[in-house]
């Protein structure tokens, strides 16, 4: 009985699925000969993880995933696209000041921001600063663990937005009608092209910057969290090196 044969798309396929099988089984292995009764700390799970290849800051990533799923909250909207973000999660356990100081830290670099930060009479805040999308992230003790909010208006962004697709569409509605010399009817009809041509610019750049800016957000706070979950100190030290 001659052999099934496979086309390329199929052979891709089933490669893939066989890794994938292969990579699952080493896996399981891994955490049956592992498994205790205790279970692990992040430092151990970053560790086991660095054994199978796998990066520090993914291992992070999971576990700020691994909790509840976080709140998102769009309002506000220009041209198909929200002006205003509201992400929430949480965190077991309270936060002392070492690990506190390790969470604002984090933040700082998923935002690629210094930014400032201040106590608030319930918690602590992150705040942005001098950048076009104001970003505040508050930490807050609530009923034995640590809520995280992180808040955006995009406001400043969504003007300079505004202008940078204007004035090229302004400047060609010009150009145009005086390369033409219409008249006033001619001219009114131009102007009205023009204008919806830079609305339809704005509406496609707008919801593209939206939601990259939402990305941004999402990683500053999955950074809180994993940071949070993972414990201060080693979790900082860990990111450090994985840098270097």
């Amino acid at each position: 009985m001659a052999e099934p044969r496979f086309d390329n798309a199929e052979l891709a396929a089933i490669l893939e699925r066989a890794a994938q099988l292969q990579a699952e089984a080493e896996v399981g292995d891994r955490t049956r000969s592992l498994a205790r009764r205790e279970g692990f700390s992040a430092g151990e799970l970053r560790q086991i993880a660095a054994e199978a290849g796998i990066a520090p800051r993914f291992v992070d990533a999971a576990i700020a995933r691994s909790g509840p799923a976080a709140e998102v909250v769009a309002s506000g909207s220009m041209l198909g696209g929200p002006t205003r973000y509201r992400l929430a999660g949480t965190i077991p356990g309270d936060l002392d000041g070492e690990r506190r100081a390790a969470q604002i830290a984090a933040i700082r670099r998923a935002a690629e921001h210094q930014g400032e930060v201040r106590e608030t009479s319930v918690g602590v805040e992150w705040r942005s600063q001098g950048a076009p999308t104001q970003i505040a992230v508050n930490l807050s003790p609530r009923g034995g663990a640590t809520a995280v909010e992180v808040v955006a208006d995009l406001g400043g962004t969504a003007l300079l937005t505004g202008l940078a697709t204007f004035f090229p569409w302004l400047i060609l509605t010009i150009s145009i009608g005086a390369g033409l010399g219409l008249g006033v009817g001619y001219g009114l009809g131009v102007v009205a092209a023009g204008i919806c041509g830079w609305l339809l610019t704005l509406s496609q750049v707008w919801r593209r910057l939206s939601r990259s800016r939402r990305a941004h957000l999402e990683r500053i706070l999955e950074a809180a969290l994993a940071e949070g979950r993972t414990g201060g100190p080693q979790a900082l030290s860990s990111g450090d090196d994985d840098e270097r």
